[in-house]
């Protein structure tokens, strides 16, 4: 290969690099292929597919060798599989998976050539893509056995096939689930080839989301935190049915953004409610990548409201109320978004209004329509779930004969917990005790837990959500149990003999919010008032010999340990000879400068670092050393559950006690932490942030 074109750019030539990356392709796509033949039927099924694609592009740049090969390619391939697929009667082996890759790797390159004077080259982007999941899983592979110190070229149980299956799927809803994606790579690709280069961008950025959300799924970034110093967390099973459900939901959305669009084009420029300023053709809007961008913001905002996450016990009128409330939502950001003053339009506004209401209407229509199948013949959204009983009181059993009276619930029970072993219940087999639920919900596929115990309390309520810990998508606990849920979030069920019960206060969107928030202030923090920092920089090695910075590990989400950074308040090796210890009233260890720094807490300002870091956020619990966690983790039962969120550089305890001087105050300030826990939200952190400001102007708590 000598040259090859990209989306947006003249072709590129390769010059005298071209012969060693055409060795480096033919080699990296041979053994991709090769690498990912690791169960039966999958390496042939993606080459059939991928060959599929190229056949397309040969035939766009009518390139008949190209044509050729594919057909006899895919040809071979489906004849392999009908004794290849699970349960293989013949297998592949080395020779013909790197065969198979040999001959993808000679047609992609062949594609990607271009020639001099092609109007419309095949972007290599579109090869890629075709190509994405034995590239994505040997890229993949290959950085993570180099992270651990292992041979890149040496095997593991560790590649995308692997992760699903350790999610739950079974042999072959794993092959035919990375099919789809594969088919769903080829299609993207040749929309890469067919449309123009603003659509390609649009789709490249899709992609390439897809990709980091499907690495974040299989729990390949969740090792790297653990490689770095987190701990390993339990991650919710995969489900096929779950799956297949929020891709018939997002297209049935999409179908309904399309057709608000349409019927918005209509009202504005043919049906002659709207004077017309001038005049567009639909084909114009479709032909640019203006309406797939605005459908995907709408998807995007579906997302962040959650309207992929609503249970299926929701009643039809709230599942209704929250899609017109994103609706609204998404209607004034866009009314804002095309705001001009200058020449702003009462058609304008009144189209915009228009397709609001379309979109909101049409999604409601379409998703009842979707609901009632799933309902009716009890499939994807509605299908019965494995669920687990936690308790055996007399509540557990008049759970169990409400569940029976009333066939619409959709629990299929298979097994009960309890705080201690029991004989089973009411017919149900007894799987464990409240440690063994993330055991119980892999091996069973659990998708929801039901809590109706006689001794329930609120330590005991924080146990059982420490141990599932998102693993599971559904909490729910009988009404008795009322009493101890204060500070938790809860949501009473229409129809239900049950309440759902959060384990965090905080919606997706809310999340992101906190996080865009904590990235501003830290901007405007260090930036502007740099000049003062480095004035505090100067002052405090005059002040008194040392490094201007005190650098400190400490345990952050998820056990995570990382450096935290403080202007140093305090005498070089402080801790020399005492170990590590508290900070006392009038500690001799502090500078003459330390004192203000920390009375003015201008000493905590460095770690807006480790806030644009994203090791720390704004308000959270305070990070702890190592030393002080271990303790913790012994002396205060459910201390974990503060490091399922980024510490802070203040906190609710902050603000709500005094200054950390024994073990004692720590463990008070703790219950702030985990009333902060069951209370967050952006209401909260800001009344904290307020808080914040006053204390550090009256020098409260500070020593």
């Amino acid at each position: 290969m000598t040259s090859f074109a990209l989306p947006l750019m003249a072709p590129v030539q390769l010059g005298i690099g071209g012969p060693l990356l055409t060795l480096l392709w033919l080699i990296g796509v041979t053994n991709a292929v090769n690498l990912l033949d690791g169960l039966d039927g999958l390496a042939a099924g993606v080459a059939a597919l991928v060959a599929s694609a190229f056949l397309a592009m040969g035939v766009y740049v009518q390139d008949w060798i190209v044509v050729g090969t594919s057909v006899a390619l895919i040809a071979g391939c489906l004849g392999f599989l009908r004794s290849n697929f699970h349960p293989a009667s013949v297998f592949m082996g080395d020779t013909g998976s790197l065969f198979l890759g040999f001959l993808l790797a000679c047609l992609s390159l062949r594609i990607a050539q271009t020639p001099v004077g092609t109007e419309f080259p095949i972007s290599l982007l579109a090869v890629i893509v075709a190509l994405a999941v034995p590239i994505v899983d040997t890229s993949v592979a290959f950085f993570r056995r180099i992270r651990r110190g292992m041979h890149p070229l040496k095997p593991d149980k560790e590649h995308i096939h692997h992760r699903i299956m350790d999610l739950g799927l079974t042999h072959r809803q794993t092959v035919v689930t990375i099919y789809a994606v594969s088919a769903f790579n080829a299609l993207v690709s040749l929309l890469l080839v067919y449309l123009d280069s603003m659509y390609a961008a649009v789709l490249l950025a899709v992609m390439v989301v897809a990709v980091f959300t499907g690495i974040r799924r299989l729990g390949y970034i969740e090792e790297l935190r653990v490689q770095r110093g987190g701990t390993l967390q339990a991650m919710q099973p995969l489900s096929v049915a779950r799956i297949i459900d929020r891709s018939v939901l997002i297209l049935g959305d999409f179908g309904a953004l399309a057709l608000a669009f349409i019927f918005t084009y209509w009202f504005r420029f043919d049906s002659g409610a709207v004077a017309q300023a001038g005049y567009v053709t639909l084909e114009t809007f479709v032909t640019s990548p203006a309406v797939l961008m605005l459908s995907l913001g709408w998807l995007a905002l579906y997302a962040l409201a959650g309207l992929y996450e609503i249970p299926w016990d929701a009643s039809r009128i709230d599942y209704a109320f929250q899609i017109v409330r994103t609706a609204a939502i998404g209607t004034l950001v866009l009314s804002l978004l095309t705001l001009d003053i200058e020449s702003m339009t009462v058609e304008g506004r009144l189209t915009t209004l228009f397709y609001g209401l379309a979109v909101a209407i049409l999604t409601v229509a379409v998703r009842m329509v979707i609901i009632a199948f799933e309902r009716r013949h009890e499939i994807l959204g509605f299908r019965r779930r494995n669920t687990i009983l936690v308790g055996t009181s007399a509540a557990a059993g008049d759970l169990l004969d409400d569940i029976a009276r009333r066939p619409g619930l959709k629990y299929s029970l298979v097994g009960v917990i309890d705080r201690k072993p029991v004989e089973g219940f009411r017919g149900l087999p007894f799987l464990g005790i409240y440690s063994d639920i993330p055991a119980m919900v892999k091996q069973h596929k659990v998708e929801e837990i039901l809590i109706a115990t006689n001794y329930v309390s609120r330590e005991e309520i924080l146990d059982i959500l420490a141990q599932c810990n998102g693993m599971v998508p559904d909490i729910k606990v009988v009404p008795e149990s009322l009493d101890v849920l204060g500070g938790f979030k809860f949501e009473e069920v229409v129809g239900h003999p049950l309440i759902r019960l959060h384990p965090t206060n905080m919606r997706r969107w809310q999340w992101i919010a906190k996080r865009l928030v904590d990235i501003v202030v830290a901007l405007l923090v260090l930036l502007p008032l740099l000049p003062a920092w480095v004035l505090v920089a100067l002052i405090i090695r005059l002040d008194s010999p040392g490094p201007t910075f005190f650098v400190q590990e400490r345990i952050g989400k998820k056990g995570k340990a990382f450096n935290l950074v403080k202007f140093r308040s305090m005498i070089p090796d402080a801790e020399r000879d005492t170990g590590p210890v508290w900070a006392q009233p009038d500690d001799v260890r502090v500078t003459r400068l330390g004192k203000m720094l920390r009375k003015l807490r201008i000493d905590e300002v460095p770690q807006f670092i480790n806030v644009l870091r994203g090791e720390m956020s704004l308000v959270g619990p305070r990070p702890e050393r190592s030393f002080f966690v271990e303790q913790l983790k012994n002396e205060v039962s459910f201390y974990t559950r503060r490091l399922l969120v980024r510490p802070g550089i203040t906190g609710w305890a902050q603000v709500r006690h005094r200054y950390d001087r024994s073990l004692e105050d720590v463990v008070e300030k703790i219950r702030y932490d985990l009333y902060y826990l069951e209370n967050m939200s952006l209401t909260l952190d800001f009344k904290i942030i307020l808080r914040t400001i006053v204390v550090a102007l009256s020098g409260k708590g500070t020593h």
